[in-house]
Protein backbone atom coordinates (compact mmCIF):
# COMPACT_ATOMS: atom_id res chain seq x y z
CA UNK A 1 0.00 0.00 0.00
CA UNK A 2 1.33 3.08 -1.20
CA UNK A 3 0.32 6.76 0.70
CA UNK A 4 0.93 10.22 0.21
CA UNK A 5 0.30 12.67 2.62
CA UNK A 6 0.89 16.54 3.43
CA UNK A 7 1.96 16.82 7.21
CA UNK A 8 1.21 20.06 9.77
CA UNK A 9 4.72 21.59 8.17
CA UNK A 10 3.85 21.82 4.03
CA UNK A 11 6.16 18.42 3.78
CA UNK A 12 5.52 15.78 1.80
CA UNK A 13 5.60 12.60 3.28
CA UNK A 14 5.64 9.01 1.36
CA UNK A 15 4.29 6.00 3.14
CA UNK A 16 5.00 2.09 1.70
CA UNK A 17 3.30 -0.71 3.77
CA UNK A 18 3.05 -4.20 3.77
CA UNK A 19 1.67 -6.75 5.74
CA UNK A 20 2.65 -10.33 6.08
CA UNK A 21 1.04 -13.17 8.21
CA UNK A 22 2.92 -12.52 11.59
CA UNK A 23 3.31 -8.41 11.28
CA UNK A 24 3.18 -5.23 9.65
CA UNK A 25 6.25 -3.27 7.82
CA UNK A 26 5.78 0.43 7.06
CA UNK A 27 8.14 2.46 5.49
CA UNK A 28 8.37 6.65 5.46
CA UNK A 29 9.71 8.82 3.58
CA UNK A 30 9.86 12.28 4.00
CA UNK A 31 10.39 14.56 0.84
CA UNK A 32 12.08 17.61 2.86
CA UNK A 33 11.89 20.93 0.83
CA UNK A 34 15.96 22.18 -0.79
CA UNK A 35 17.69 24.20 0.83
CA UNK A 36 17.62 28.06 -0.23
CA UNK A 37 20.93 29.33 -1.93
CA UNK A 38 22.93 31.58 -0.30
CA UNK A 39 25.81 34.16 -1.05
CA UNK A 40 28.47 35.67 0.68
CA UNK A 41 32.19 37.17 -0.39
CA UNK A 42 34.98 35.99 1.01
CA UNK A 43 36.71 38.34 2.22
CA UNK A 44 33.46 40.35 3.19
CA UNK A 45 35.51 43.49 4.96
CA UNK A 46 38.59 45.12 2.66
CA UNK A 47 41.15 46.42 5.55
CA UNK A 48 43.28 48.55 5.44
CA UNK A 49 41.85 51.25 3.51
CA UNK A 50 45.31 51.40 1.49
CA UNK A 51 44.27 51.85 -1.98
CA UNK A 52 45.31 48.02 -2.82
CA UNK A 53 42.75 46.36 -5.36
CA UNK A 54 41.97 42.85 -3.42
CA UNK A 55 40.49 39.74 -5.25
CA UNK A 56 37.22 38.70 -3.65
CA UNK A 57 35.28 35.39 -4.19
CA UNK A 58 31.82 34.69 -4.54
CA UNK A 59 30.57 31.86 -2.26
CA UNK A 60 27.53 29.94 -3.17
CA UNK A 61 25.69 27.13 -0.66
CA UNK A 62 23.01 25.34 -1.71
CA UNK A 63 23.27 25.16 -5.03
CA UNK A 64 24.09 21.81 -5.66
CA UNK A 65 20.52 20.79 -5.11
CA UNK A 66 19.53 22.96 -8.17
CA UNK A 67 21.41 20.91 -11.03
CA UNK A 68 19.45 22.40 -13.57
CA UNK A 69 20.02 26.10 -12.32
CA UNK A 70 21.51 29.16 -14.35
CA UNK A 71 23.19 31.78 -12.44
CA UNK A 72 24.26 35.22 -13.81
CA UNK A 73 26.48 38.29 -12.41
CA UNK A 74 23.72 40.97 -12.29
CA UNK A 75 26.17 44.08 -10.53
CA UNK A 76 29.34 45.05 -8.39
CA UNK A 77 28.47 48.53 -7.48
CA UNK A 78 29.56 50.97 -4.70
CA UNK A 79 27.77 53.60 -2.43
CA UNK A 80 30.78 55.68 -2.67
CA UNK A 81 31.95 57.63 -6.01
CA UNK A 82 34.62 55.85 -7.95
CA UNK A 83 37.51 58.78 -7.73
CA UNK A 84 35.78 60.76 -4.50
CA UNK A 85 37.29 62.71 -2.07
CA UNK A 86 39.28 61.44 0.48
CA UNK A 87 40.03 58.34 -0.96
CA UNK A 88 43.17 58.64 -2.47
CA UNK A 89 42.58 59.95 -5.93
CA UNK A 90 42.28 56.48 -7.29
CA UNK A 91 39.84 55.38 -10.13
CA UNK A 92 38.44 52.19 -11.57
CA UNK A 93 37.84 50.59 -7.92
CA UNK A 94 35.64 47.97 -9.62
CA UNK A 95 37.79 45.29 -11.87
CA UNK A 96 37.23 42.33 -14.20
CA UNK A 97 33.71 41.69 -12.97
CA UNK A 98 32.28 40.36 -16.23
CA UNK A 99 28.24 41.20 -15.65
CA UNK A 100 26.18 38.85 -17.47
CA UNK A 101 28.35 35.42 -17.08
CA UNK A 102 28.75 33.42 -14.31
CA UNK A 103 32.07 35.25 -12.21
CA UNK A 104 32.85 34.25 -9.05
CA UNK A 105 35.99 36.39 -8.65
CA UNK A 106 36.83 39.69 -9.07
CA UNK A 107 38.64 42.88 -7.72
CA UNK A 108 38.00 45.27 -5.35
CA UNK A 109 39.62 48.13 -4.12
CA UNK A 110 40.03 48.70 -0.42
CA UNK A 111 39.68 52.43 0.14
CA UNK A 112 36.97 54.66 1.31
CA UNK A 113 36.32 58.16 2.28
CA UNK A 114 37.98 60.02 4.75
CA UNK A 115 35.07 61.56 5.99
CA UNK A 116 32.37 59.17 5.31
CA UNK A 117 30.87 56.11 7.22
CA UNK A 118 32.87 53.61 5.20
CA UNK A 119 31.97 51.76 1.60
CA UNK A 120 30.31 49.34 0.48
CA UNK A 121 30.25 47.20 -2.41
CA UNK A 122 27.04 45.07 -3.76
CA UNK A 123 27.27 42.10 -5.19
CA UNK A 124 24.09 40.89 -7.24
CA UNK A 125 23.44 37.66 -9.04
CA UNK A 126 20.61 36.46 -10.97
CA UNK A 127 19.56 32.77 -10.17
CA UNK A 128 17.27 30.99 -12.36
CA UNK A 129 16.67 27.31 -10.06
CA UNK A 130 15.21 25.72 -13.10
CA UNK A 131 11.97 25.36 -11.67
CA UNK A 132 10.13 28.10 -12.60
CA UNK A 133 11.80 30.08 -10.01
CA UNK A 134 13.85 33.57 -10.01
CA UNK A 135 15.61 35.58 -7.34
CA UNK A 136 18.36 37.77 -6.73
CA UNK A 137 21.40 37.25 -4.52
CA UNK A 138 22.60 39.72 -2.95
CA UNK A 139 26.13 39.91 -0.36
CA UNK A 140 28.30 43.37 0.41
CA UNK A 141 31.78 43.49 0.73
CA UNK A 142 32.36 46.62 3.25
CA UNK A 143 35.75 48.59 4.07
CA UNK A 144 34.76 50.10 7.15
CA UNK A 145 35.78 53.38 7.98
CA UNK A 146 38.01 52.28 11.64
CA UNK A 147 38.14 49.37 13.56
CA UNK A 148 35.84 50.91 16.15
CA UNK A 149 38.74 52.97 17.50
Amino acid sequence: KLTVTEDDAGDIVVTVSTTDQTEELTVSVELLPKPPVTLTMDPDELWPPNHKMRAVTAVLEGLDCYPAATLKLVSVTSNEPDNGTGDGDTEDDIQEADIGTLDFEFLLRAERAGGGTGRVYAVVYELDDGEGMMSMLEADVTVPHDQGN
